[in-house]
């Protein structure tokens, strides 16, 4: 069941890392499977998503059982050591390793030829340097702090940094996403992403695709978003 799984779905679903401890797995599943069970939503359940949930579970304590350690917790030894170097050590073993293979030791250059090797790779050193911090910034939405308020008119939350959060309503998801491109009355798609509403047209879940990202702060809500959700909760949701 573990091999065919994707844990990194099921991470995301909880709103949790997968460096977390098994305790916060355990936490965060039952308090996913809380607001998902039909017992105690009624309709409002979401009998599919929770079945898809259990199995990912299922297959991550199978995972523990197995291994001693949560899927994706702690990678072989040279695979980490490899990831915890900074990009700028990873950029000179790369341009090192480049210039070893092309430049075998000879007998010294003249001054000017060997001026100009330097300066060239110190650009390439450079540029490769930009290009790993570049892909390993955290992303974030234009670089802003999630904020959201209560809307005591509507009973919606407001987001005040122009991102999707739990329970806007559809005109602002609307005015801050554009209108969706397909979907229903309780799913609006936006390509491979999706946003869901329930309780009164409000938003219950998202995810954002790679593919077609929406504006949010993260790929699924996150278990800061369900608390700020259930502080401003709608009655009835």
């Amino acid at each position: 069941m573990a091999d065919d799984t994707d844990f990194s779905a099921l991470y995301h679903a909880l709103g949790i890392s997968a460096a977390c401890t098994p305790e916060q797995l355990r936490k965060a599943y039952r308090r996913r499977v809380a607001r998902l069970h039909p017992d105690q939503h009624g309709e409002k359940g979401d009998v599919a998503r929770l079945q898809e949930l259990n199995r990912m579970y299922d297959a991550a304590m199978e995972f523990l059982r197995t291994h001693g350690r949560l899927p994706g917790s702690s990678p072989p030894a040279p695979f980490a050591a490899a990831i915890a170097r900074r990009p700028e050590e990873r950029a000179t073993a790369a341009v090192a390793s480049v210039a070893s293979e092309r430049d075998p030791p000879g007998p010294p250059e003249a001054g000017p030829e060997r001026h100009s090797r330097y300066f060239i790779v110190l650009a390439v050193l450079a540029i490769t340097v930009l290009a790993l911090h570049a892909l390993e910034a955290p992303r974030s939405v234009e670089g802003h702090r999630v904020e959201a308020v209560a809307d005591h008119a509507t009973g919606n939350i407001v987001s005040t940094s122009s991102t999707i959060v739990l329970g806007m309503g559809k005109a602002q998801v609307k005015a801050i996403q554009g209108a969706p491109l397909g979907g229903h009355d309780i799913r609006w798609d936006y390509g491979p992403s999706w946003v869901d509403f329930k309780c009164g047209d409000v938003v219950t879940d998202w995810y954002s695709s790679p593919l077609r990202p929406l504006r949010v702060a993260s790929p699924h809500p996150t278990t800061q978003d369900w608390d700020r959700f259930d502080a401003a909760r709608p009655p009835g949701c």
